[in-house]
């Protein structure tokens, strides 16, 4: 049987797709080998391909209606011929229920845009349930009305609620209809002093009336009146009666998802509860006994809860006005288990790092470099290889190109990689004369940090924050990344000025970026790209915080190598810098300011990696645009991909996200991890079988040990 693993590789090679490669285990546990091919060196960011989006196919949109006899009809014989039409659509099946009995199939064929068949009248008022299926599965449906013998002045029905009716709940549905030849002119509702008007809807002679009605607790003794425009009136009564509300709110949803990373030091809580009645509170009990109250923004319930790296646990308790309330236990992790560099991983597993891929200066952190193609150093790792840094617990890492950042459960950051311009932060301060640019083969403890709560790396400068909001930054200062005010590479930590009540740090190729409580983002460093977007593209160095305009209420941010993708507390997703691969917006102009993009919607969080984007769903699903090279994006298709069309395939219910230069990580719920895009010196940590230098559009499992190993 040919597997879907081969299939996928199929039509990739049927649309020439750039690669299509084995997998040791894909998320559905097929594999399948095909031969190797050549593509340029991880580390030269290239343009892919022109666009090669296919033309949707349009999707038929059916009518269809009834044509005699009218809605509401009165009828004399017992049996009644009833013609439908349609258009735009190939009629396969049609049939038809009375007052909601069993369903009943009028025989075709259906040919041209029209049908007569009979039903049985018996007397009294009917409603006659119609329902079309064409071909696509698409159906159709409409309610027809017909009387025998009516009165002369017409009919009152209630369809609910039921009179007698017994709820918890402070308001019912009204809905009914009146049948008469003579137009409704209103339908009034009393219940002693109080009145009420519905709403009507007419369609032919039958005019359709719904109100909400609020209902005092007992009973409650309502009374209907129609009246037609030439002043007569059909009336009729009902009782509703409402006992004590012993009823709890629902917890429908709440972000972030359970047990998922969260990339600042505070969670955006977004919580949907439902009642019988009302849900009149909200809240958050921190695993310290501290309270948050949620407020409500008009849909759901929203706050934010203060995290520590690693994991939070939390209870989210929802109350309505009679006091019942239901609580649900939650888990939220500060920092990120997963990161991808240019052609190396990582992984915090228990609180042990697990490094593998790319290991020419030292980036895996095994204490020696090495390649596939020399190992004369030591086994080169081609899987997750645990790494001995002392007895700590390690809560988060960030890692990009050839360099390796750690931060620990104390506070402190460790470093090891590529050293180049001072970027592991392991200089000796106060020192001017001894520039410390070594690589390091094994994690080395950063001195003078502490504190911190996050890390991030940039191209080739790092960034840290700390437990009072200041942010500390190092390495490479040509543009003025380093955020002091100027452009002097640093070799150990300086704080930013200027700065304060920051809550998530981002680093990205010569750029930096902050988020504050009040939800603005700052920048400072390269614009080239309109990095900072301020509006303007230029050369210039800008060593100094800057406000981004046009941003507010930012939760989530990520930065590939010169573009950014924002989330905020809306829901909205805002792009902006470099384009040459559609990463930030459709085209081919650089994105000079943030644009809001209507075409990305259901985001909880947002990632970026090389000159790709991706935005994170409800699900746990990883939906990614821009440069689609080497299966980078987990999709078939190829050439540079404007907005998000597909998920990675098979990756669902994730909990950690990292996307690198050109491969993606993604940690699932049930703690396998999958790897996707290009294959290079063991970067996606499947080990034996994985080809070198190859494009993996189908995620494969990373060799992560099992629990206890």
């Amino acid at each position: 049987m040919t597997s879907q693993r081969s299939f996928s590789c199929l039509i990739a090679f049927l649309l020439m797709a750039s690669a299509c490669g084995p997998s040791e285990e894909s998320p559905n546990n097929n594999t399948d080998t095909n031969n190797q091919q050549t593509t340029p060196d991880v580390n030269n960011q290239t343009t892919p391909p022109a666009n090669n989006q296919t033309t949707p196919v349009e999707v038929a949109d059916p009518t269809f209606a009834v044509s005699s006899p009218v809605n509401g009809a009165v009828v004399e014989a017992e049996v009644q011929a009833i013609e439908v039409t349609w258009e735009d659509g190939i009629l396969e099946a049609l049939s038809y229920s009375v007052d909601g009995a069993a369903s009943v199939d009028v025989e075709g064929p259906f040919d041209g845009a029209s049908a007569t068949f009979e039903v049985a009248v018996t007397p009294g008022v009917h409603r006659y349930a119609l329902t079309a299926t064409f071909e696509g599965d698409i159906t159709r449906a409409v309610e027809l009305v017909l009387v025998k013998e009516q009165p002369g002045s017409g009919v009152l029905l209630i369809d609910a609620p039921i009179d007698g009716l017994e709820v918890d709940a402070d308001v019912v549905q009204l809905e009914g209809s009146v049948v008469s030849e003579v137009a409704i002119e209103t339908v009034v509702i009393t219940r002693g002093e109080d009145t009420w008007e519905a709403a009507l809807e007419a369609e032919g002679n039958v005019t359709d009336f719904t109100l909400e009605l609020p209902l005092l607790l007992g009973e409650n003794a309502f009374a209907l009146v129609a009246t037609t425009e030439d002043g007569v009136t059909l009336e009729d009564q009902f009782t509703v009666i409402r006992l004590e509300d012993e009823t709890a709110p629902e917890i429908v949803s709440s972000l972030p998802i359970d047990g998922h990373d969260v990339r600042g030091t505070k969670a955006f809580l977004r919580v949907d509860a439902i009642d019988n009645v009302e849900v009149t509170e909200v809240d958050v009990l921190d695993a310290q006994g501290n309270t948050v109250s949620l407020t409500h923004d008009g849909a759901q319930f929203v706050g934010w809860l203060d995290l520590t790296p690693g994991f939070n646990d939390y209870t989210i308790t929802a109350r309505d006005a009679a006091g019942n309330e239901v609580s649900i236990d939650r888990t939220a992790y500060q920092g990120h288990r997963l990161s991808s560099g240019g052609a190396h991983g990582g992984a915090i597993l228990d609180g042990v790092l697990h490094f593998w891929g790319r290991n020419n200066k030292g980036q895996v952190g095994v204490g020696y470099t090495s390649s596939l193609s020399n190992e004369a150093d030591g086994a080169h790792p081609t899987v997750p290889v645990a790494l001995s840094a002392g007895a700590n617990d390690f809560v988060s890492i960030s890692l990009t190109q050839n360099v390796s950042i750690a931060l620990d459960a104390t506070g402190g950051v460790w470093a090891w990689g590529d050293g180049g311009d001072g970027q592991l932060g392991l200089g000796t301060p106060a020192t001017d004369d001894a520039f410390d640019d070594e690589d390091r083969l094994a994690p080395e403890k950063i001195t003078g940090l502490s504190n911190v709560v996050m890390i991030s790396r940039g191209f080739d400068h790092t960034m840290a924050l700390d437990a009072s909001g200041n942010v500390w930054t190092w390495g490479s200062n040509g543009d003025g990344q380093i955020g002091d005010g100027t452009t002097d590479d640093r070799d150990v930590p300086v704080q930013v000025p200027g700065l304060s009540n920051v809550r998530l740090i981002l680093g990205a190729s010569a750029t930096s970026y902050a988020v504050l409580d009040d939800g603005t983002v700052w920048a400072w460093g390269e614009n080239t790209y309109g990095n900072l977007g301020g509006g303007v593209a230029d050369d210039d160095a800008h060593p100094t915080p800057t406000q981004v305009p046009g941003l507010e209420g930012v939760i989530d941010i990520a930065a590939g190598r010169d573009h950014v993708v924002a989330l905020t507390e809306s829901g909205a997703v805002y792009t902006w810098g470099l384009n040459a691969s559609n990463q930030a917006g459709p085209g081919e102009d650089h994105v000079l300011s943030p644009l809001f993009r209507e075409d990305v919607s259901g985001a909880i969080a947002v990632y970026g990696g090389g000159n790709q984007s991706f935005i994170e769903d409800g699900r746990g699903r990883l939906f990614g645009w821009g440069q689609n090279f080497s299966g980078n994006l987990g999709l078939i298709d190829d050439g540079n991909m404007p907005a998000p069309t597909e998920p990675v395939f098979g990756v669902e219910d994730t909990v950690s996200v990292a996307i690198g230069a050109l491969q993606g990580l993604a940690l699932r719920r049930d703690g396998r991890a999958f790897a996707w895009g290009w294959s290079f010196e063991g970067s996606l940590g499947g080990g034996e079988g994985v080809i070198n230098r190859w494009g993996y559009r189908v995620p494969i499992l990373i060799a992560l040990p099992e629990a206890g190993e």
